[in-house]
């Protein structure tokens, strides 16, 4: 089934909201001006009539939640009960749902991970098929991106992890994967929701070995002041750039002694005033010109905040994570600049 779905009127349940995948989904449909989102974390989840609340409300659901380390046994039982509560959930609801499974490459590998996914999978297709509802198999590949959790998400994680941290790196088996950014496959997926896409999809990621995975990040780490955005942008080098430099933020910055590499716009801010902006998919780059400036930072997810005094003697800057908010008050008696640098945009 392909047809055109008015996404903009329908509210989207995503399961898994707190996790890696879930994160990046409800940030980037927020950011296509949808106000109609539904989540559901392990709290919900867990409260059956709150997850009751959230299936029934929802037009279309995207499952991301499951469990994919710890006892096999929990593993596998774990993943198959939550796909059979919601199928049991969808059944008893009066309005037809569109349900998004996130399946994996790895299917057809031998272990219960794969085992697991392979039978929710079943189960959903099973079910679609025996009611009036509509059901998309997404096979997904390794995914990773900011707020990944080390030494769980992805080997991107840890990587990033111990190579900001100046950690030792290993590899054990140096074999090849497949990797997707998860902006690039949040935005994916919402054209496949838009289009009302059913059936098995295959989402494509790069291919690289785990050895020139660990290299190209310790590159950019070991040169990090010197990699020009410019010859990045758009590419899978970028989306590795971006997420390395989550890790650094904020307790390696502001770093010193920026070179101007000629890209970004520069703008000024004349005294006791401020200027206010937010990331959005891009990562950004602040730099100080000239004057002294102080950035304030806040994040999406946490809402913490973060303060850095910058100053023109030390050609400082600080890049700032996708969706994080900004704002640069001058609070001296003479005007500063300073200039914006935008890391990409996100490829659909």
């Amino acid at each position: 089934m392909n047809n055109e779905f008015n996404v903009k009127n329908m509210i989207i349940g995503i399961t898994g909201s707190a996790g890696l995948l879930g994160k990046h989904m409800c940030m980037y449909l927020s950011d296509q001006n949808l106000t109609n989102i539904k989540y559901a974390d392990r709290t919900i989840i867990n409260n059956d009539n709150l997850f009751c609340d959230f299936i029934n409300q929802s037009d279309c659901i995207i499952h991301f939640a499951g469990v994919n380390r710890g006892e096999e046994s929990d593993i596998y039982n774990v993943n198959i009960e939550l796909a059979e509560r919601i199928i049991t959930k969808l059944n008893s609801k009066k309005d037809p749902t569109y349900l998004l499974f996130s399946s994996s490459t790895q299917i057809n590998r031998d272990n219960i991970y794969a085992a697991s996914k392979r039978k929710c999978s079943e189960l959903f297709e099973s079910w679609s098929s025996s009611t009036d509802n509509q059901f998309c198999n997404l096979v997904i590949p390794n995914v990773f991106g900011e707020w990944g959790k080390p030494y769980y998400n992805s080997v991107v994680a840890t990587f990033c992890k111990k190579i900001v941290e100046n950690q030792e790196t290993k590899i054990i088996d140096d074999i090849e994967i497949e990797l997707i950014y998860a902006q690039n496959l949040s935005a994916q997926i919402y054209e496949i929701i838009k289009k009302y896409i059913t059936g098995n999809v295959k989402i494509n990621g790069d291919h690289i070995t785990i050895s020139e995975l660990r290299d190209q990040l310790i590159t950019y780490n070991t040169n990090y002041s010197d990699v020009n955005p410019a010859l990045l942008t758009g590419t899978h080098s970028m989306n590795l750039f971006k997420t390395l430099s989550s890790y650094k933020y904020p307790d390696n910055f502001p770093m010193y002694n920026c070179l101007d590499n000629g890209v970004g716009k520069i703008l000024e801010i004349k005294a006791q005033s401020e200027y206010s902006g937010v990331c959005g998919t891009s990562m950004v780059r602040i730099q100080i010109i000239n004057g002294s400036l102080t950035l304030s930072v806040t994040s999406p997810l946490t809402q913490s905040l973060n303060t850095f005094d910058m100053d023109e003697i030390y050609k400082q800057y600080v890049d700032l994570p996708i969706y994080h908010l900004f704002k640069l008050k001058n609070v001296s008696d003479n005007s500063a600049a300073f200039k914006i640098i935008t890391f990409n945009e996100v490829e659909k």
